[in-house]
């Protein structure tokens, strides 16, 4: 009979021991990850240029929308005929959910362009800009008189690139929108909101407000077709900077740094900056249809904020600062150290309903947020040992990512991190249904659930991961197939998106897998990479057990039953080309496996717990029992059944198997000191069954009580066999001691030592 590694001991010896092991063997099941590459393509076809980037994406419908930046005169393989006109140019694609190229172009003059948001509705594209180009083709006779950076926007056929609307926004001394944050243009249903800081004393205005200092804040609504329905100025008469900002229920909210002690507030709060003549932060919220202040107020003696999210709820504003008094807390946190996360958040009449820290006593790094059902998710690095960790895995070292979902209250609901003993890459997050996927670079030990591990430092591994609504990791996978193309940086570049089943990034291509060949890699074209999540179950194969029936001995060591390995084949994946255009098929899926027990070939059945595993051994048993084993797709996507194997029989005779007696009593545990003989067994060894007994321990002893002289702490295996063939083992932890008084010393007489 063959010997599996399962021990039985004597029901009143080891009892701990026993559960531990066995607990063991029955750890949370493993969650095969479930995605899988559905298609990764570049954007046109290869462009020989090394400053070709996106800057933002949407996804929408399966529909990518890029928005990127070309520096000098590329070959860009244009859908519409639109030419290259010089400087920097504004590059504008669509890609189809297969990658399809819909849409290619260009928008720019002769000079330097530069895009700063982007929108999408209703079969049109809307991007904002900042231009030095005189010769844009506005469509409404608007200007860049002085040839400075200007800011404007467009409005773009999806489907063709023609131009509908375009205009510059600014006076003859030159201003800017730019925002390298957060996207500066958004819609109100189909009216344009744009916001951003000029710098020209004859900005135009609808309400009167006029130009105050060196640099103030514009907002401005335009209707669908382009036309201005008002224009307002906010700042005071010093330096104020780009603002940040978010819309919601009628609101529009801004935050910014401001070096102007006169800058419009509604209340009593006052410029107090932390250092002379510094920037300081400030909130406003403006009526959306009039753009006229609703309240405002310093909430800051520093420089905070990058991000902002408004709800129905009010608006919730993110940043960071090393100051340990820059906010007047309200939740019981502190700041930890270093730079930590700042959480504010303000009702929609102006009343702080909470503002936090969110950091350990290393750096933090904030690198994206969303806003979902009144409550934050927000993502980021932290180099924190001590990072607030709720519900979640712990730091490993260098820079982990963190994620953090912070309740209306302020309190944190869970925390978490996940990386390896390195420095992970920024971040990108995407939400569907309150659970959240993260995408970054990852290093050795970053944590995965299905064996997939990092492998190089060049070219990046990548982990995608998912967590539960509760926090909880559901899956990560570690990509390491050469570039996969999930470059990663700040949340308006390279984003990921979750819709429907799949997961997109975008990003730059260089010596990248692509679905499609040829792709000749060494450049950085902007392109897509889908992954379909839960990807579908093949036709179930035929799923046999080894052995499909053993007679056993009553209480004996059982056969370990075998299965066949099921997995996805990556043959059933889209194949996938290197950079030099050779093909290969994707990693295999692995599957979940579940064991089940019953008293009759027919069931009821009854999971085994912790019984995961491709194999598993049997109890030993009195009577007969029968085994199958359950198929499954990950856990994560609702483990729908994908085969269920043949029955396995493990019949009982009508033989017993004897009882084994390894030593050290009820607890199964001797002592003895280093050196010293130490007898194993017990007193008999072997009972019941039929006798003569045949010994046989790990050390290749055959006696009952073999002699052992040990130096160390260690583990002995015995199996008996008796006359019938009946086999049972028995384990024995041997705890060996050594006295150590230490090194020899000298001494003199008296002295004490």
């Amino acid at each position: 009979m063959q010997q599996t590694s399962t021990i039985w001991r004597k029901a009143n010896k080891w009892p701990f021991m026993v559960l531990l092991f066995f607990l063991c063997l029955g750890l949370k099941p493993v969650a095969q990850a479930q995605v899988r590459i559905d298609m990764a393509r570049i954007l046109g076809s290869q462009i020989a240029s090394d400053n070709y980037g996106i800057l933002y994406s949407k996804v929408i419908q399966g529909k990518t929308y890029i928005v990127g930046q070309i520096n000098g005169y590329r070959a860009i393989p244009v859908t519409n005929g639109i030419t290259y006109k010089g400087g920097a140019e504004i590059v504008i694609g669509v890609m189809d959910e297969n990658g399809d190229t819909q849409l290619l172009t260009l928008f720019g003059g002769s000079d330097e362009d530069y895009p700063n948001g982007l929108e999408v509705a209703n079969g049109k594209i809307y991007v904002s800009f900042t231009s030095q180009s005189q010769d844009l083709p506005v469509t409404n006779g608007s200007t860049n008189g002085s040839g400075d950076y200007q800011s404007g926007f467009v409005i773009m056929d999806e489907h063709t690139g023609a131009i509908e609307f375009a205009t510059y926004i600014g006076g003859e001394n030159g201003d800017s929108g730019y925002d390298n944050i957060t996207s500066s243009i958004r819609l109100i249903g189909n009216e344009i909101l744009v916001a951003g800081y000029t710098e020209a004393s004859d900005f135009y205005t609808t309400d009167g407000t006029s130009h105050k200092g060196s640099r103030d804040l514009f907002v401005r609504r335009y209707s669908s077709t382009g036309a201005l329905l008002y224009s307002t100025l906010i700042g005071g008469a010093n330096i104020d900077y780009g603002p940040i900002y978010d819309y919601a229920t009628g609101i529009i909210y801004l935050t910014t740094t401001t070096r102007s002690s006169d800058y419009p507030v509604t209340d009593e709060s006052v410029y107090n900056p932390s250092v002379a003549n510094a920037a300081t932060s400030v909130v406003t919220a403006l009526n959306a249809n009039t753009g006229a202040i609703l309240w405002s107020k310093n909430i800051s003696s520093v420089n905070l904020f990058g991000r902002v999210y408004a709800d129905a709820s009010g608006v919730f504003l993110i940043g960071k600062t090393s100051v340990a008094s820059a906010v007047p807390i309200t939740t019981g946190s502190s700041h930890g150290g270093g730079n930590d996360v700042v959480v504010m958040k303000f009702s929609p009449s102006g009343f702080m309903q909470f503002a936090r820290y969110i950091g350990g006593s290393g750096n933090e790094e904030m690198y994206g947020a969303e806003l979902y059902n009144g409550e934050l998710y927000v993502t980021g690095r932290s180099a924190s040992p001590n990072y607030p960790v709720v519900n979640g895995l712990p730091y490993v070292g260098g820079y982990d990512v963190f994620l953090t979902k912070i309740d209306a209250g302020g309190q944190i609901a869970y925390s978490t991190l996940i990386g390896g003993t390195g420095n992970e890459g920024y971040p990108s997050m995407g939400m569907a249904n309150g659970e959240v996927y993260l995408g970054f670079e990852c290093t050795v030990n970053t944590p995965s659930t299905d064996g997939s591990s990092y492998n190089n430092s060049y070219p990046p591994s990548y982990a995608i991961t998912k967590f539960e609504g509760d926090g909880q990791l559901c899956f990560s996978s570690i990509q390491d197939d050469g570039y996969t193309g999930l470059y990663t940086a700040q949340d308006n570049y390279r984003k990921l998106y979750v819709e429907g089943n799949f997961i997109y990034f975008q990003s730059y291509f260089h010596e990248n897998n692509v679905t499609e060949a040829p792709f000749a890699g060494g450049n950085y074209n902007p392109g897509v990479v889908k992954y379909k999540i839960c990807p579908t179950l093949p036709a179930p194969v035929s799923d046999p057990l080894s052995p499909a029936s053993q007679t056993v001995c009553a209480n004996g060591l059982v056969q370990q039953l075998i299965g066949g390995e099921m997995v996805i084949p990556g043959g059933n994946f889209p194949q996938m080309f290197n950079y030099v255009g050779v093909p290969f098929n994707q990693a295999p899926l692995n599957l979940d496996y579940q064991w089940q027990v019953a008293d009759t070939p027919s069931g009821p059945w009854t999971n085994l717990v912790g019984a995961t595993d491709k194999n598993y051994s049997p109890f030993p048993t009195t009577v007969s029992k029968y085994f199958r084993r359950l198929t499954m797709g990950g856990a994560c996507c609702g483990g729908e059944l994908y085969s269920t194997s043949e029955v396995a029989a493990v019949l009982v005779g009508a033989n017993a198997a004897p009882t084994v007696d390894a030593g050290g009593g009820v607890t199964g545990i001797m002592q003895t000191c280093s050196g010293v003989s130490q007898n194993l067994g017990g007193s008999p060894t072997a009972t019941g069954g039929s006798s003569p007994y045949a010994y046989l321990w790990s050390t290749g002893a055959t006696s009952a009580n073999p002699s052992v002289s040990s130096t160390e702490n260690a583990i002995y295996t015995l199996t008996v066999t008796d006359a019938n063939g009946c086999q049972q083992s028995d384990q024995v932890i041997l705890n060996t001691y050594k006295a150590d008084a230490g090194p020899d010393k000298g001494n003199c007489a008296g002295a004490g030592v």
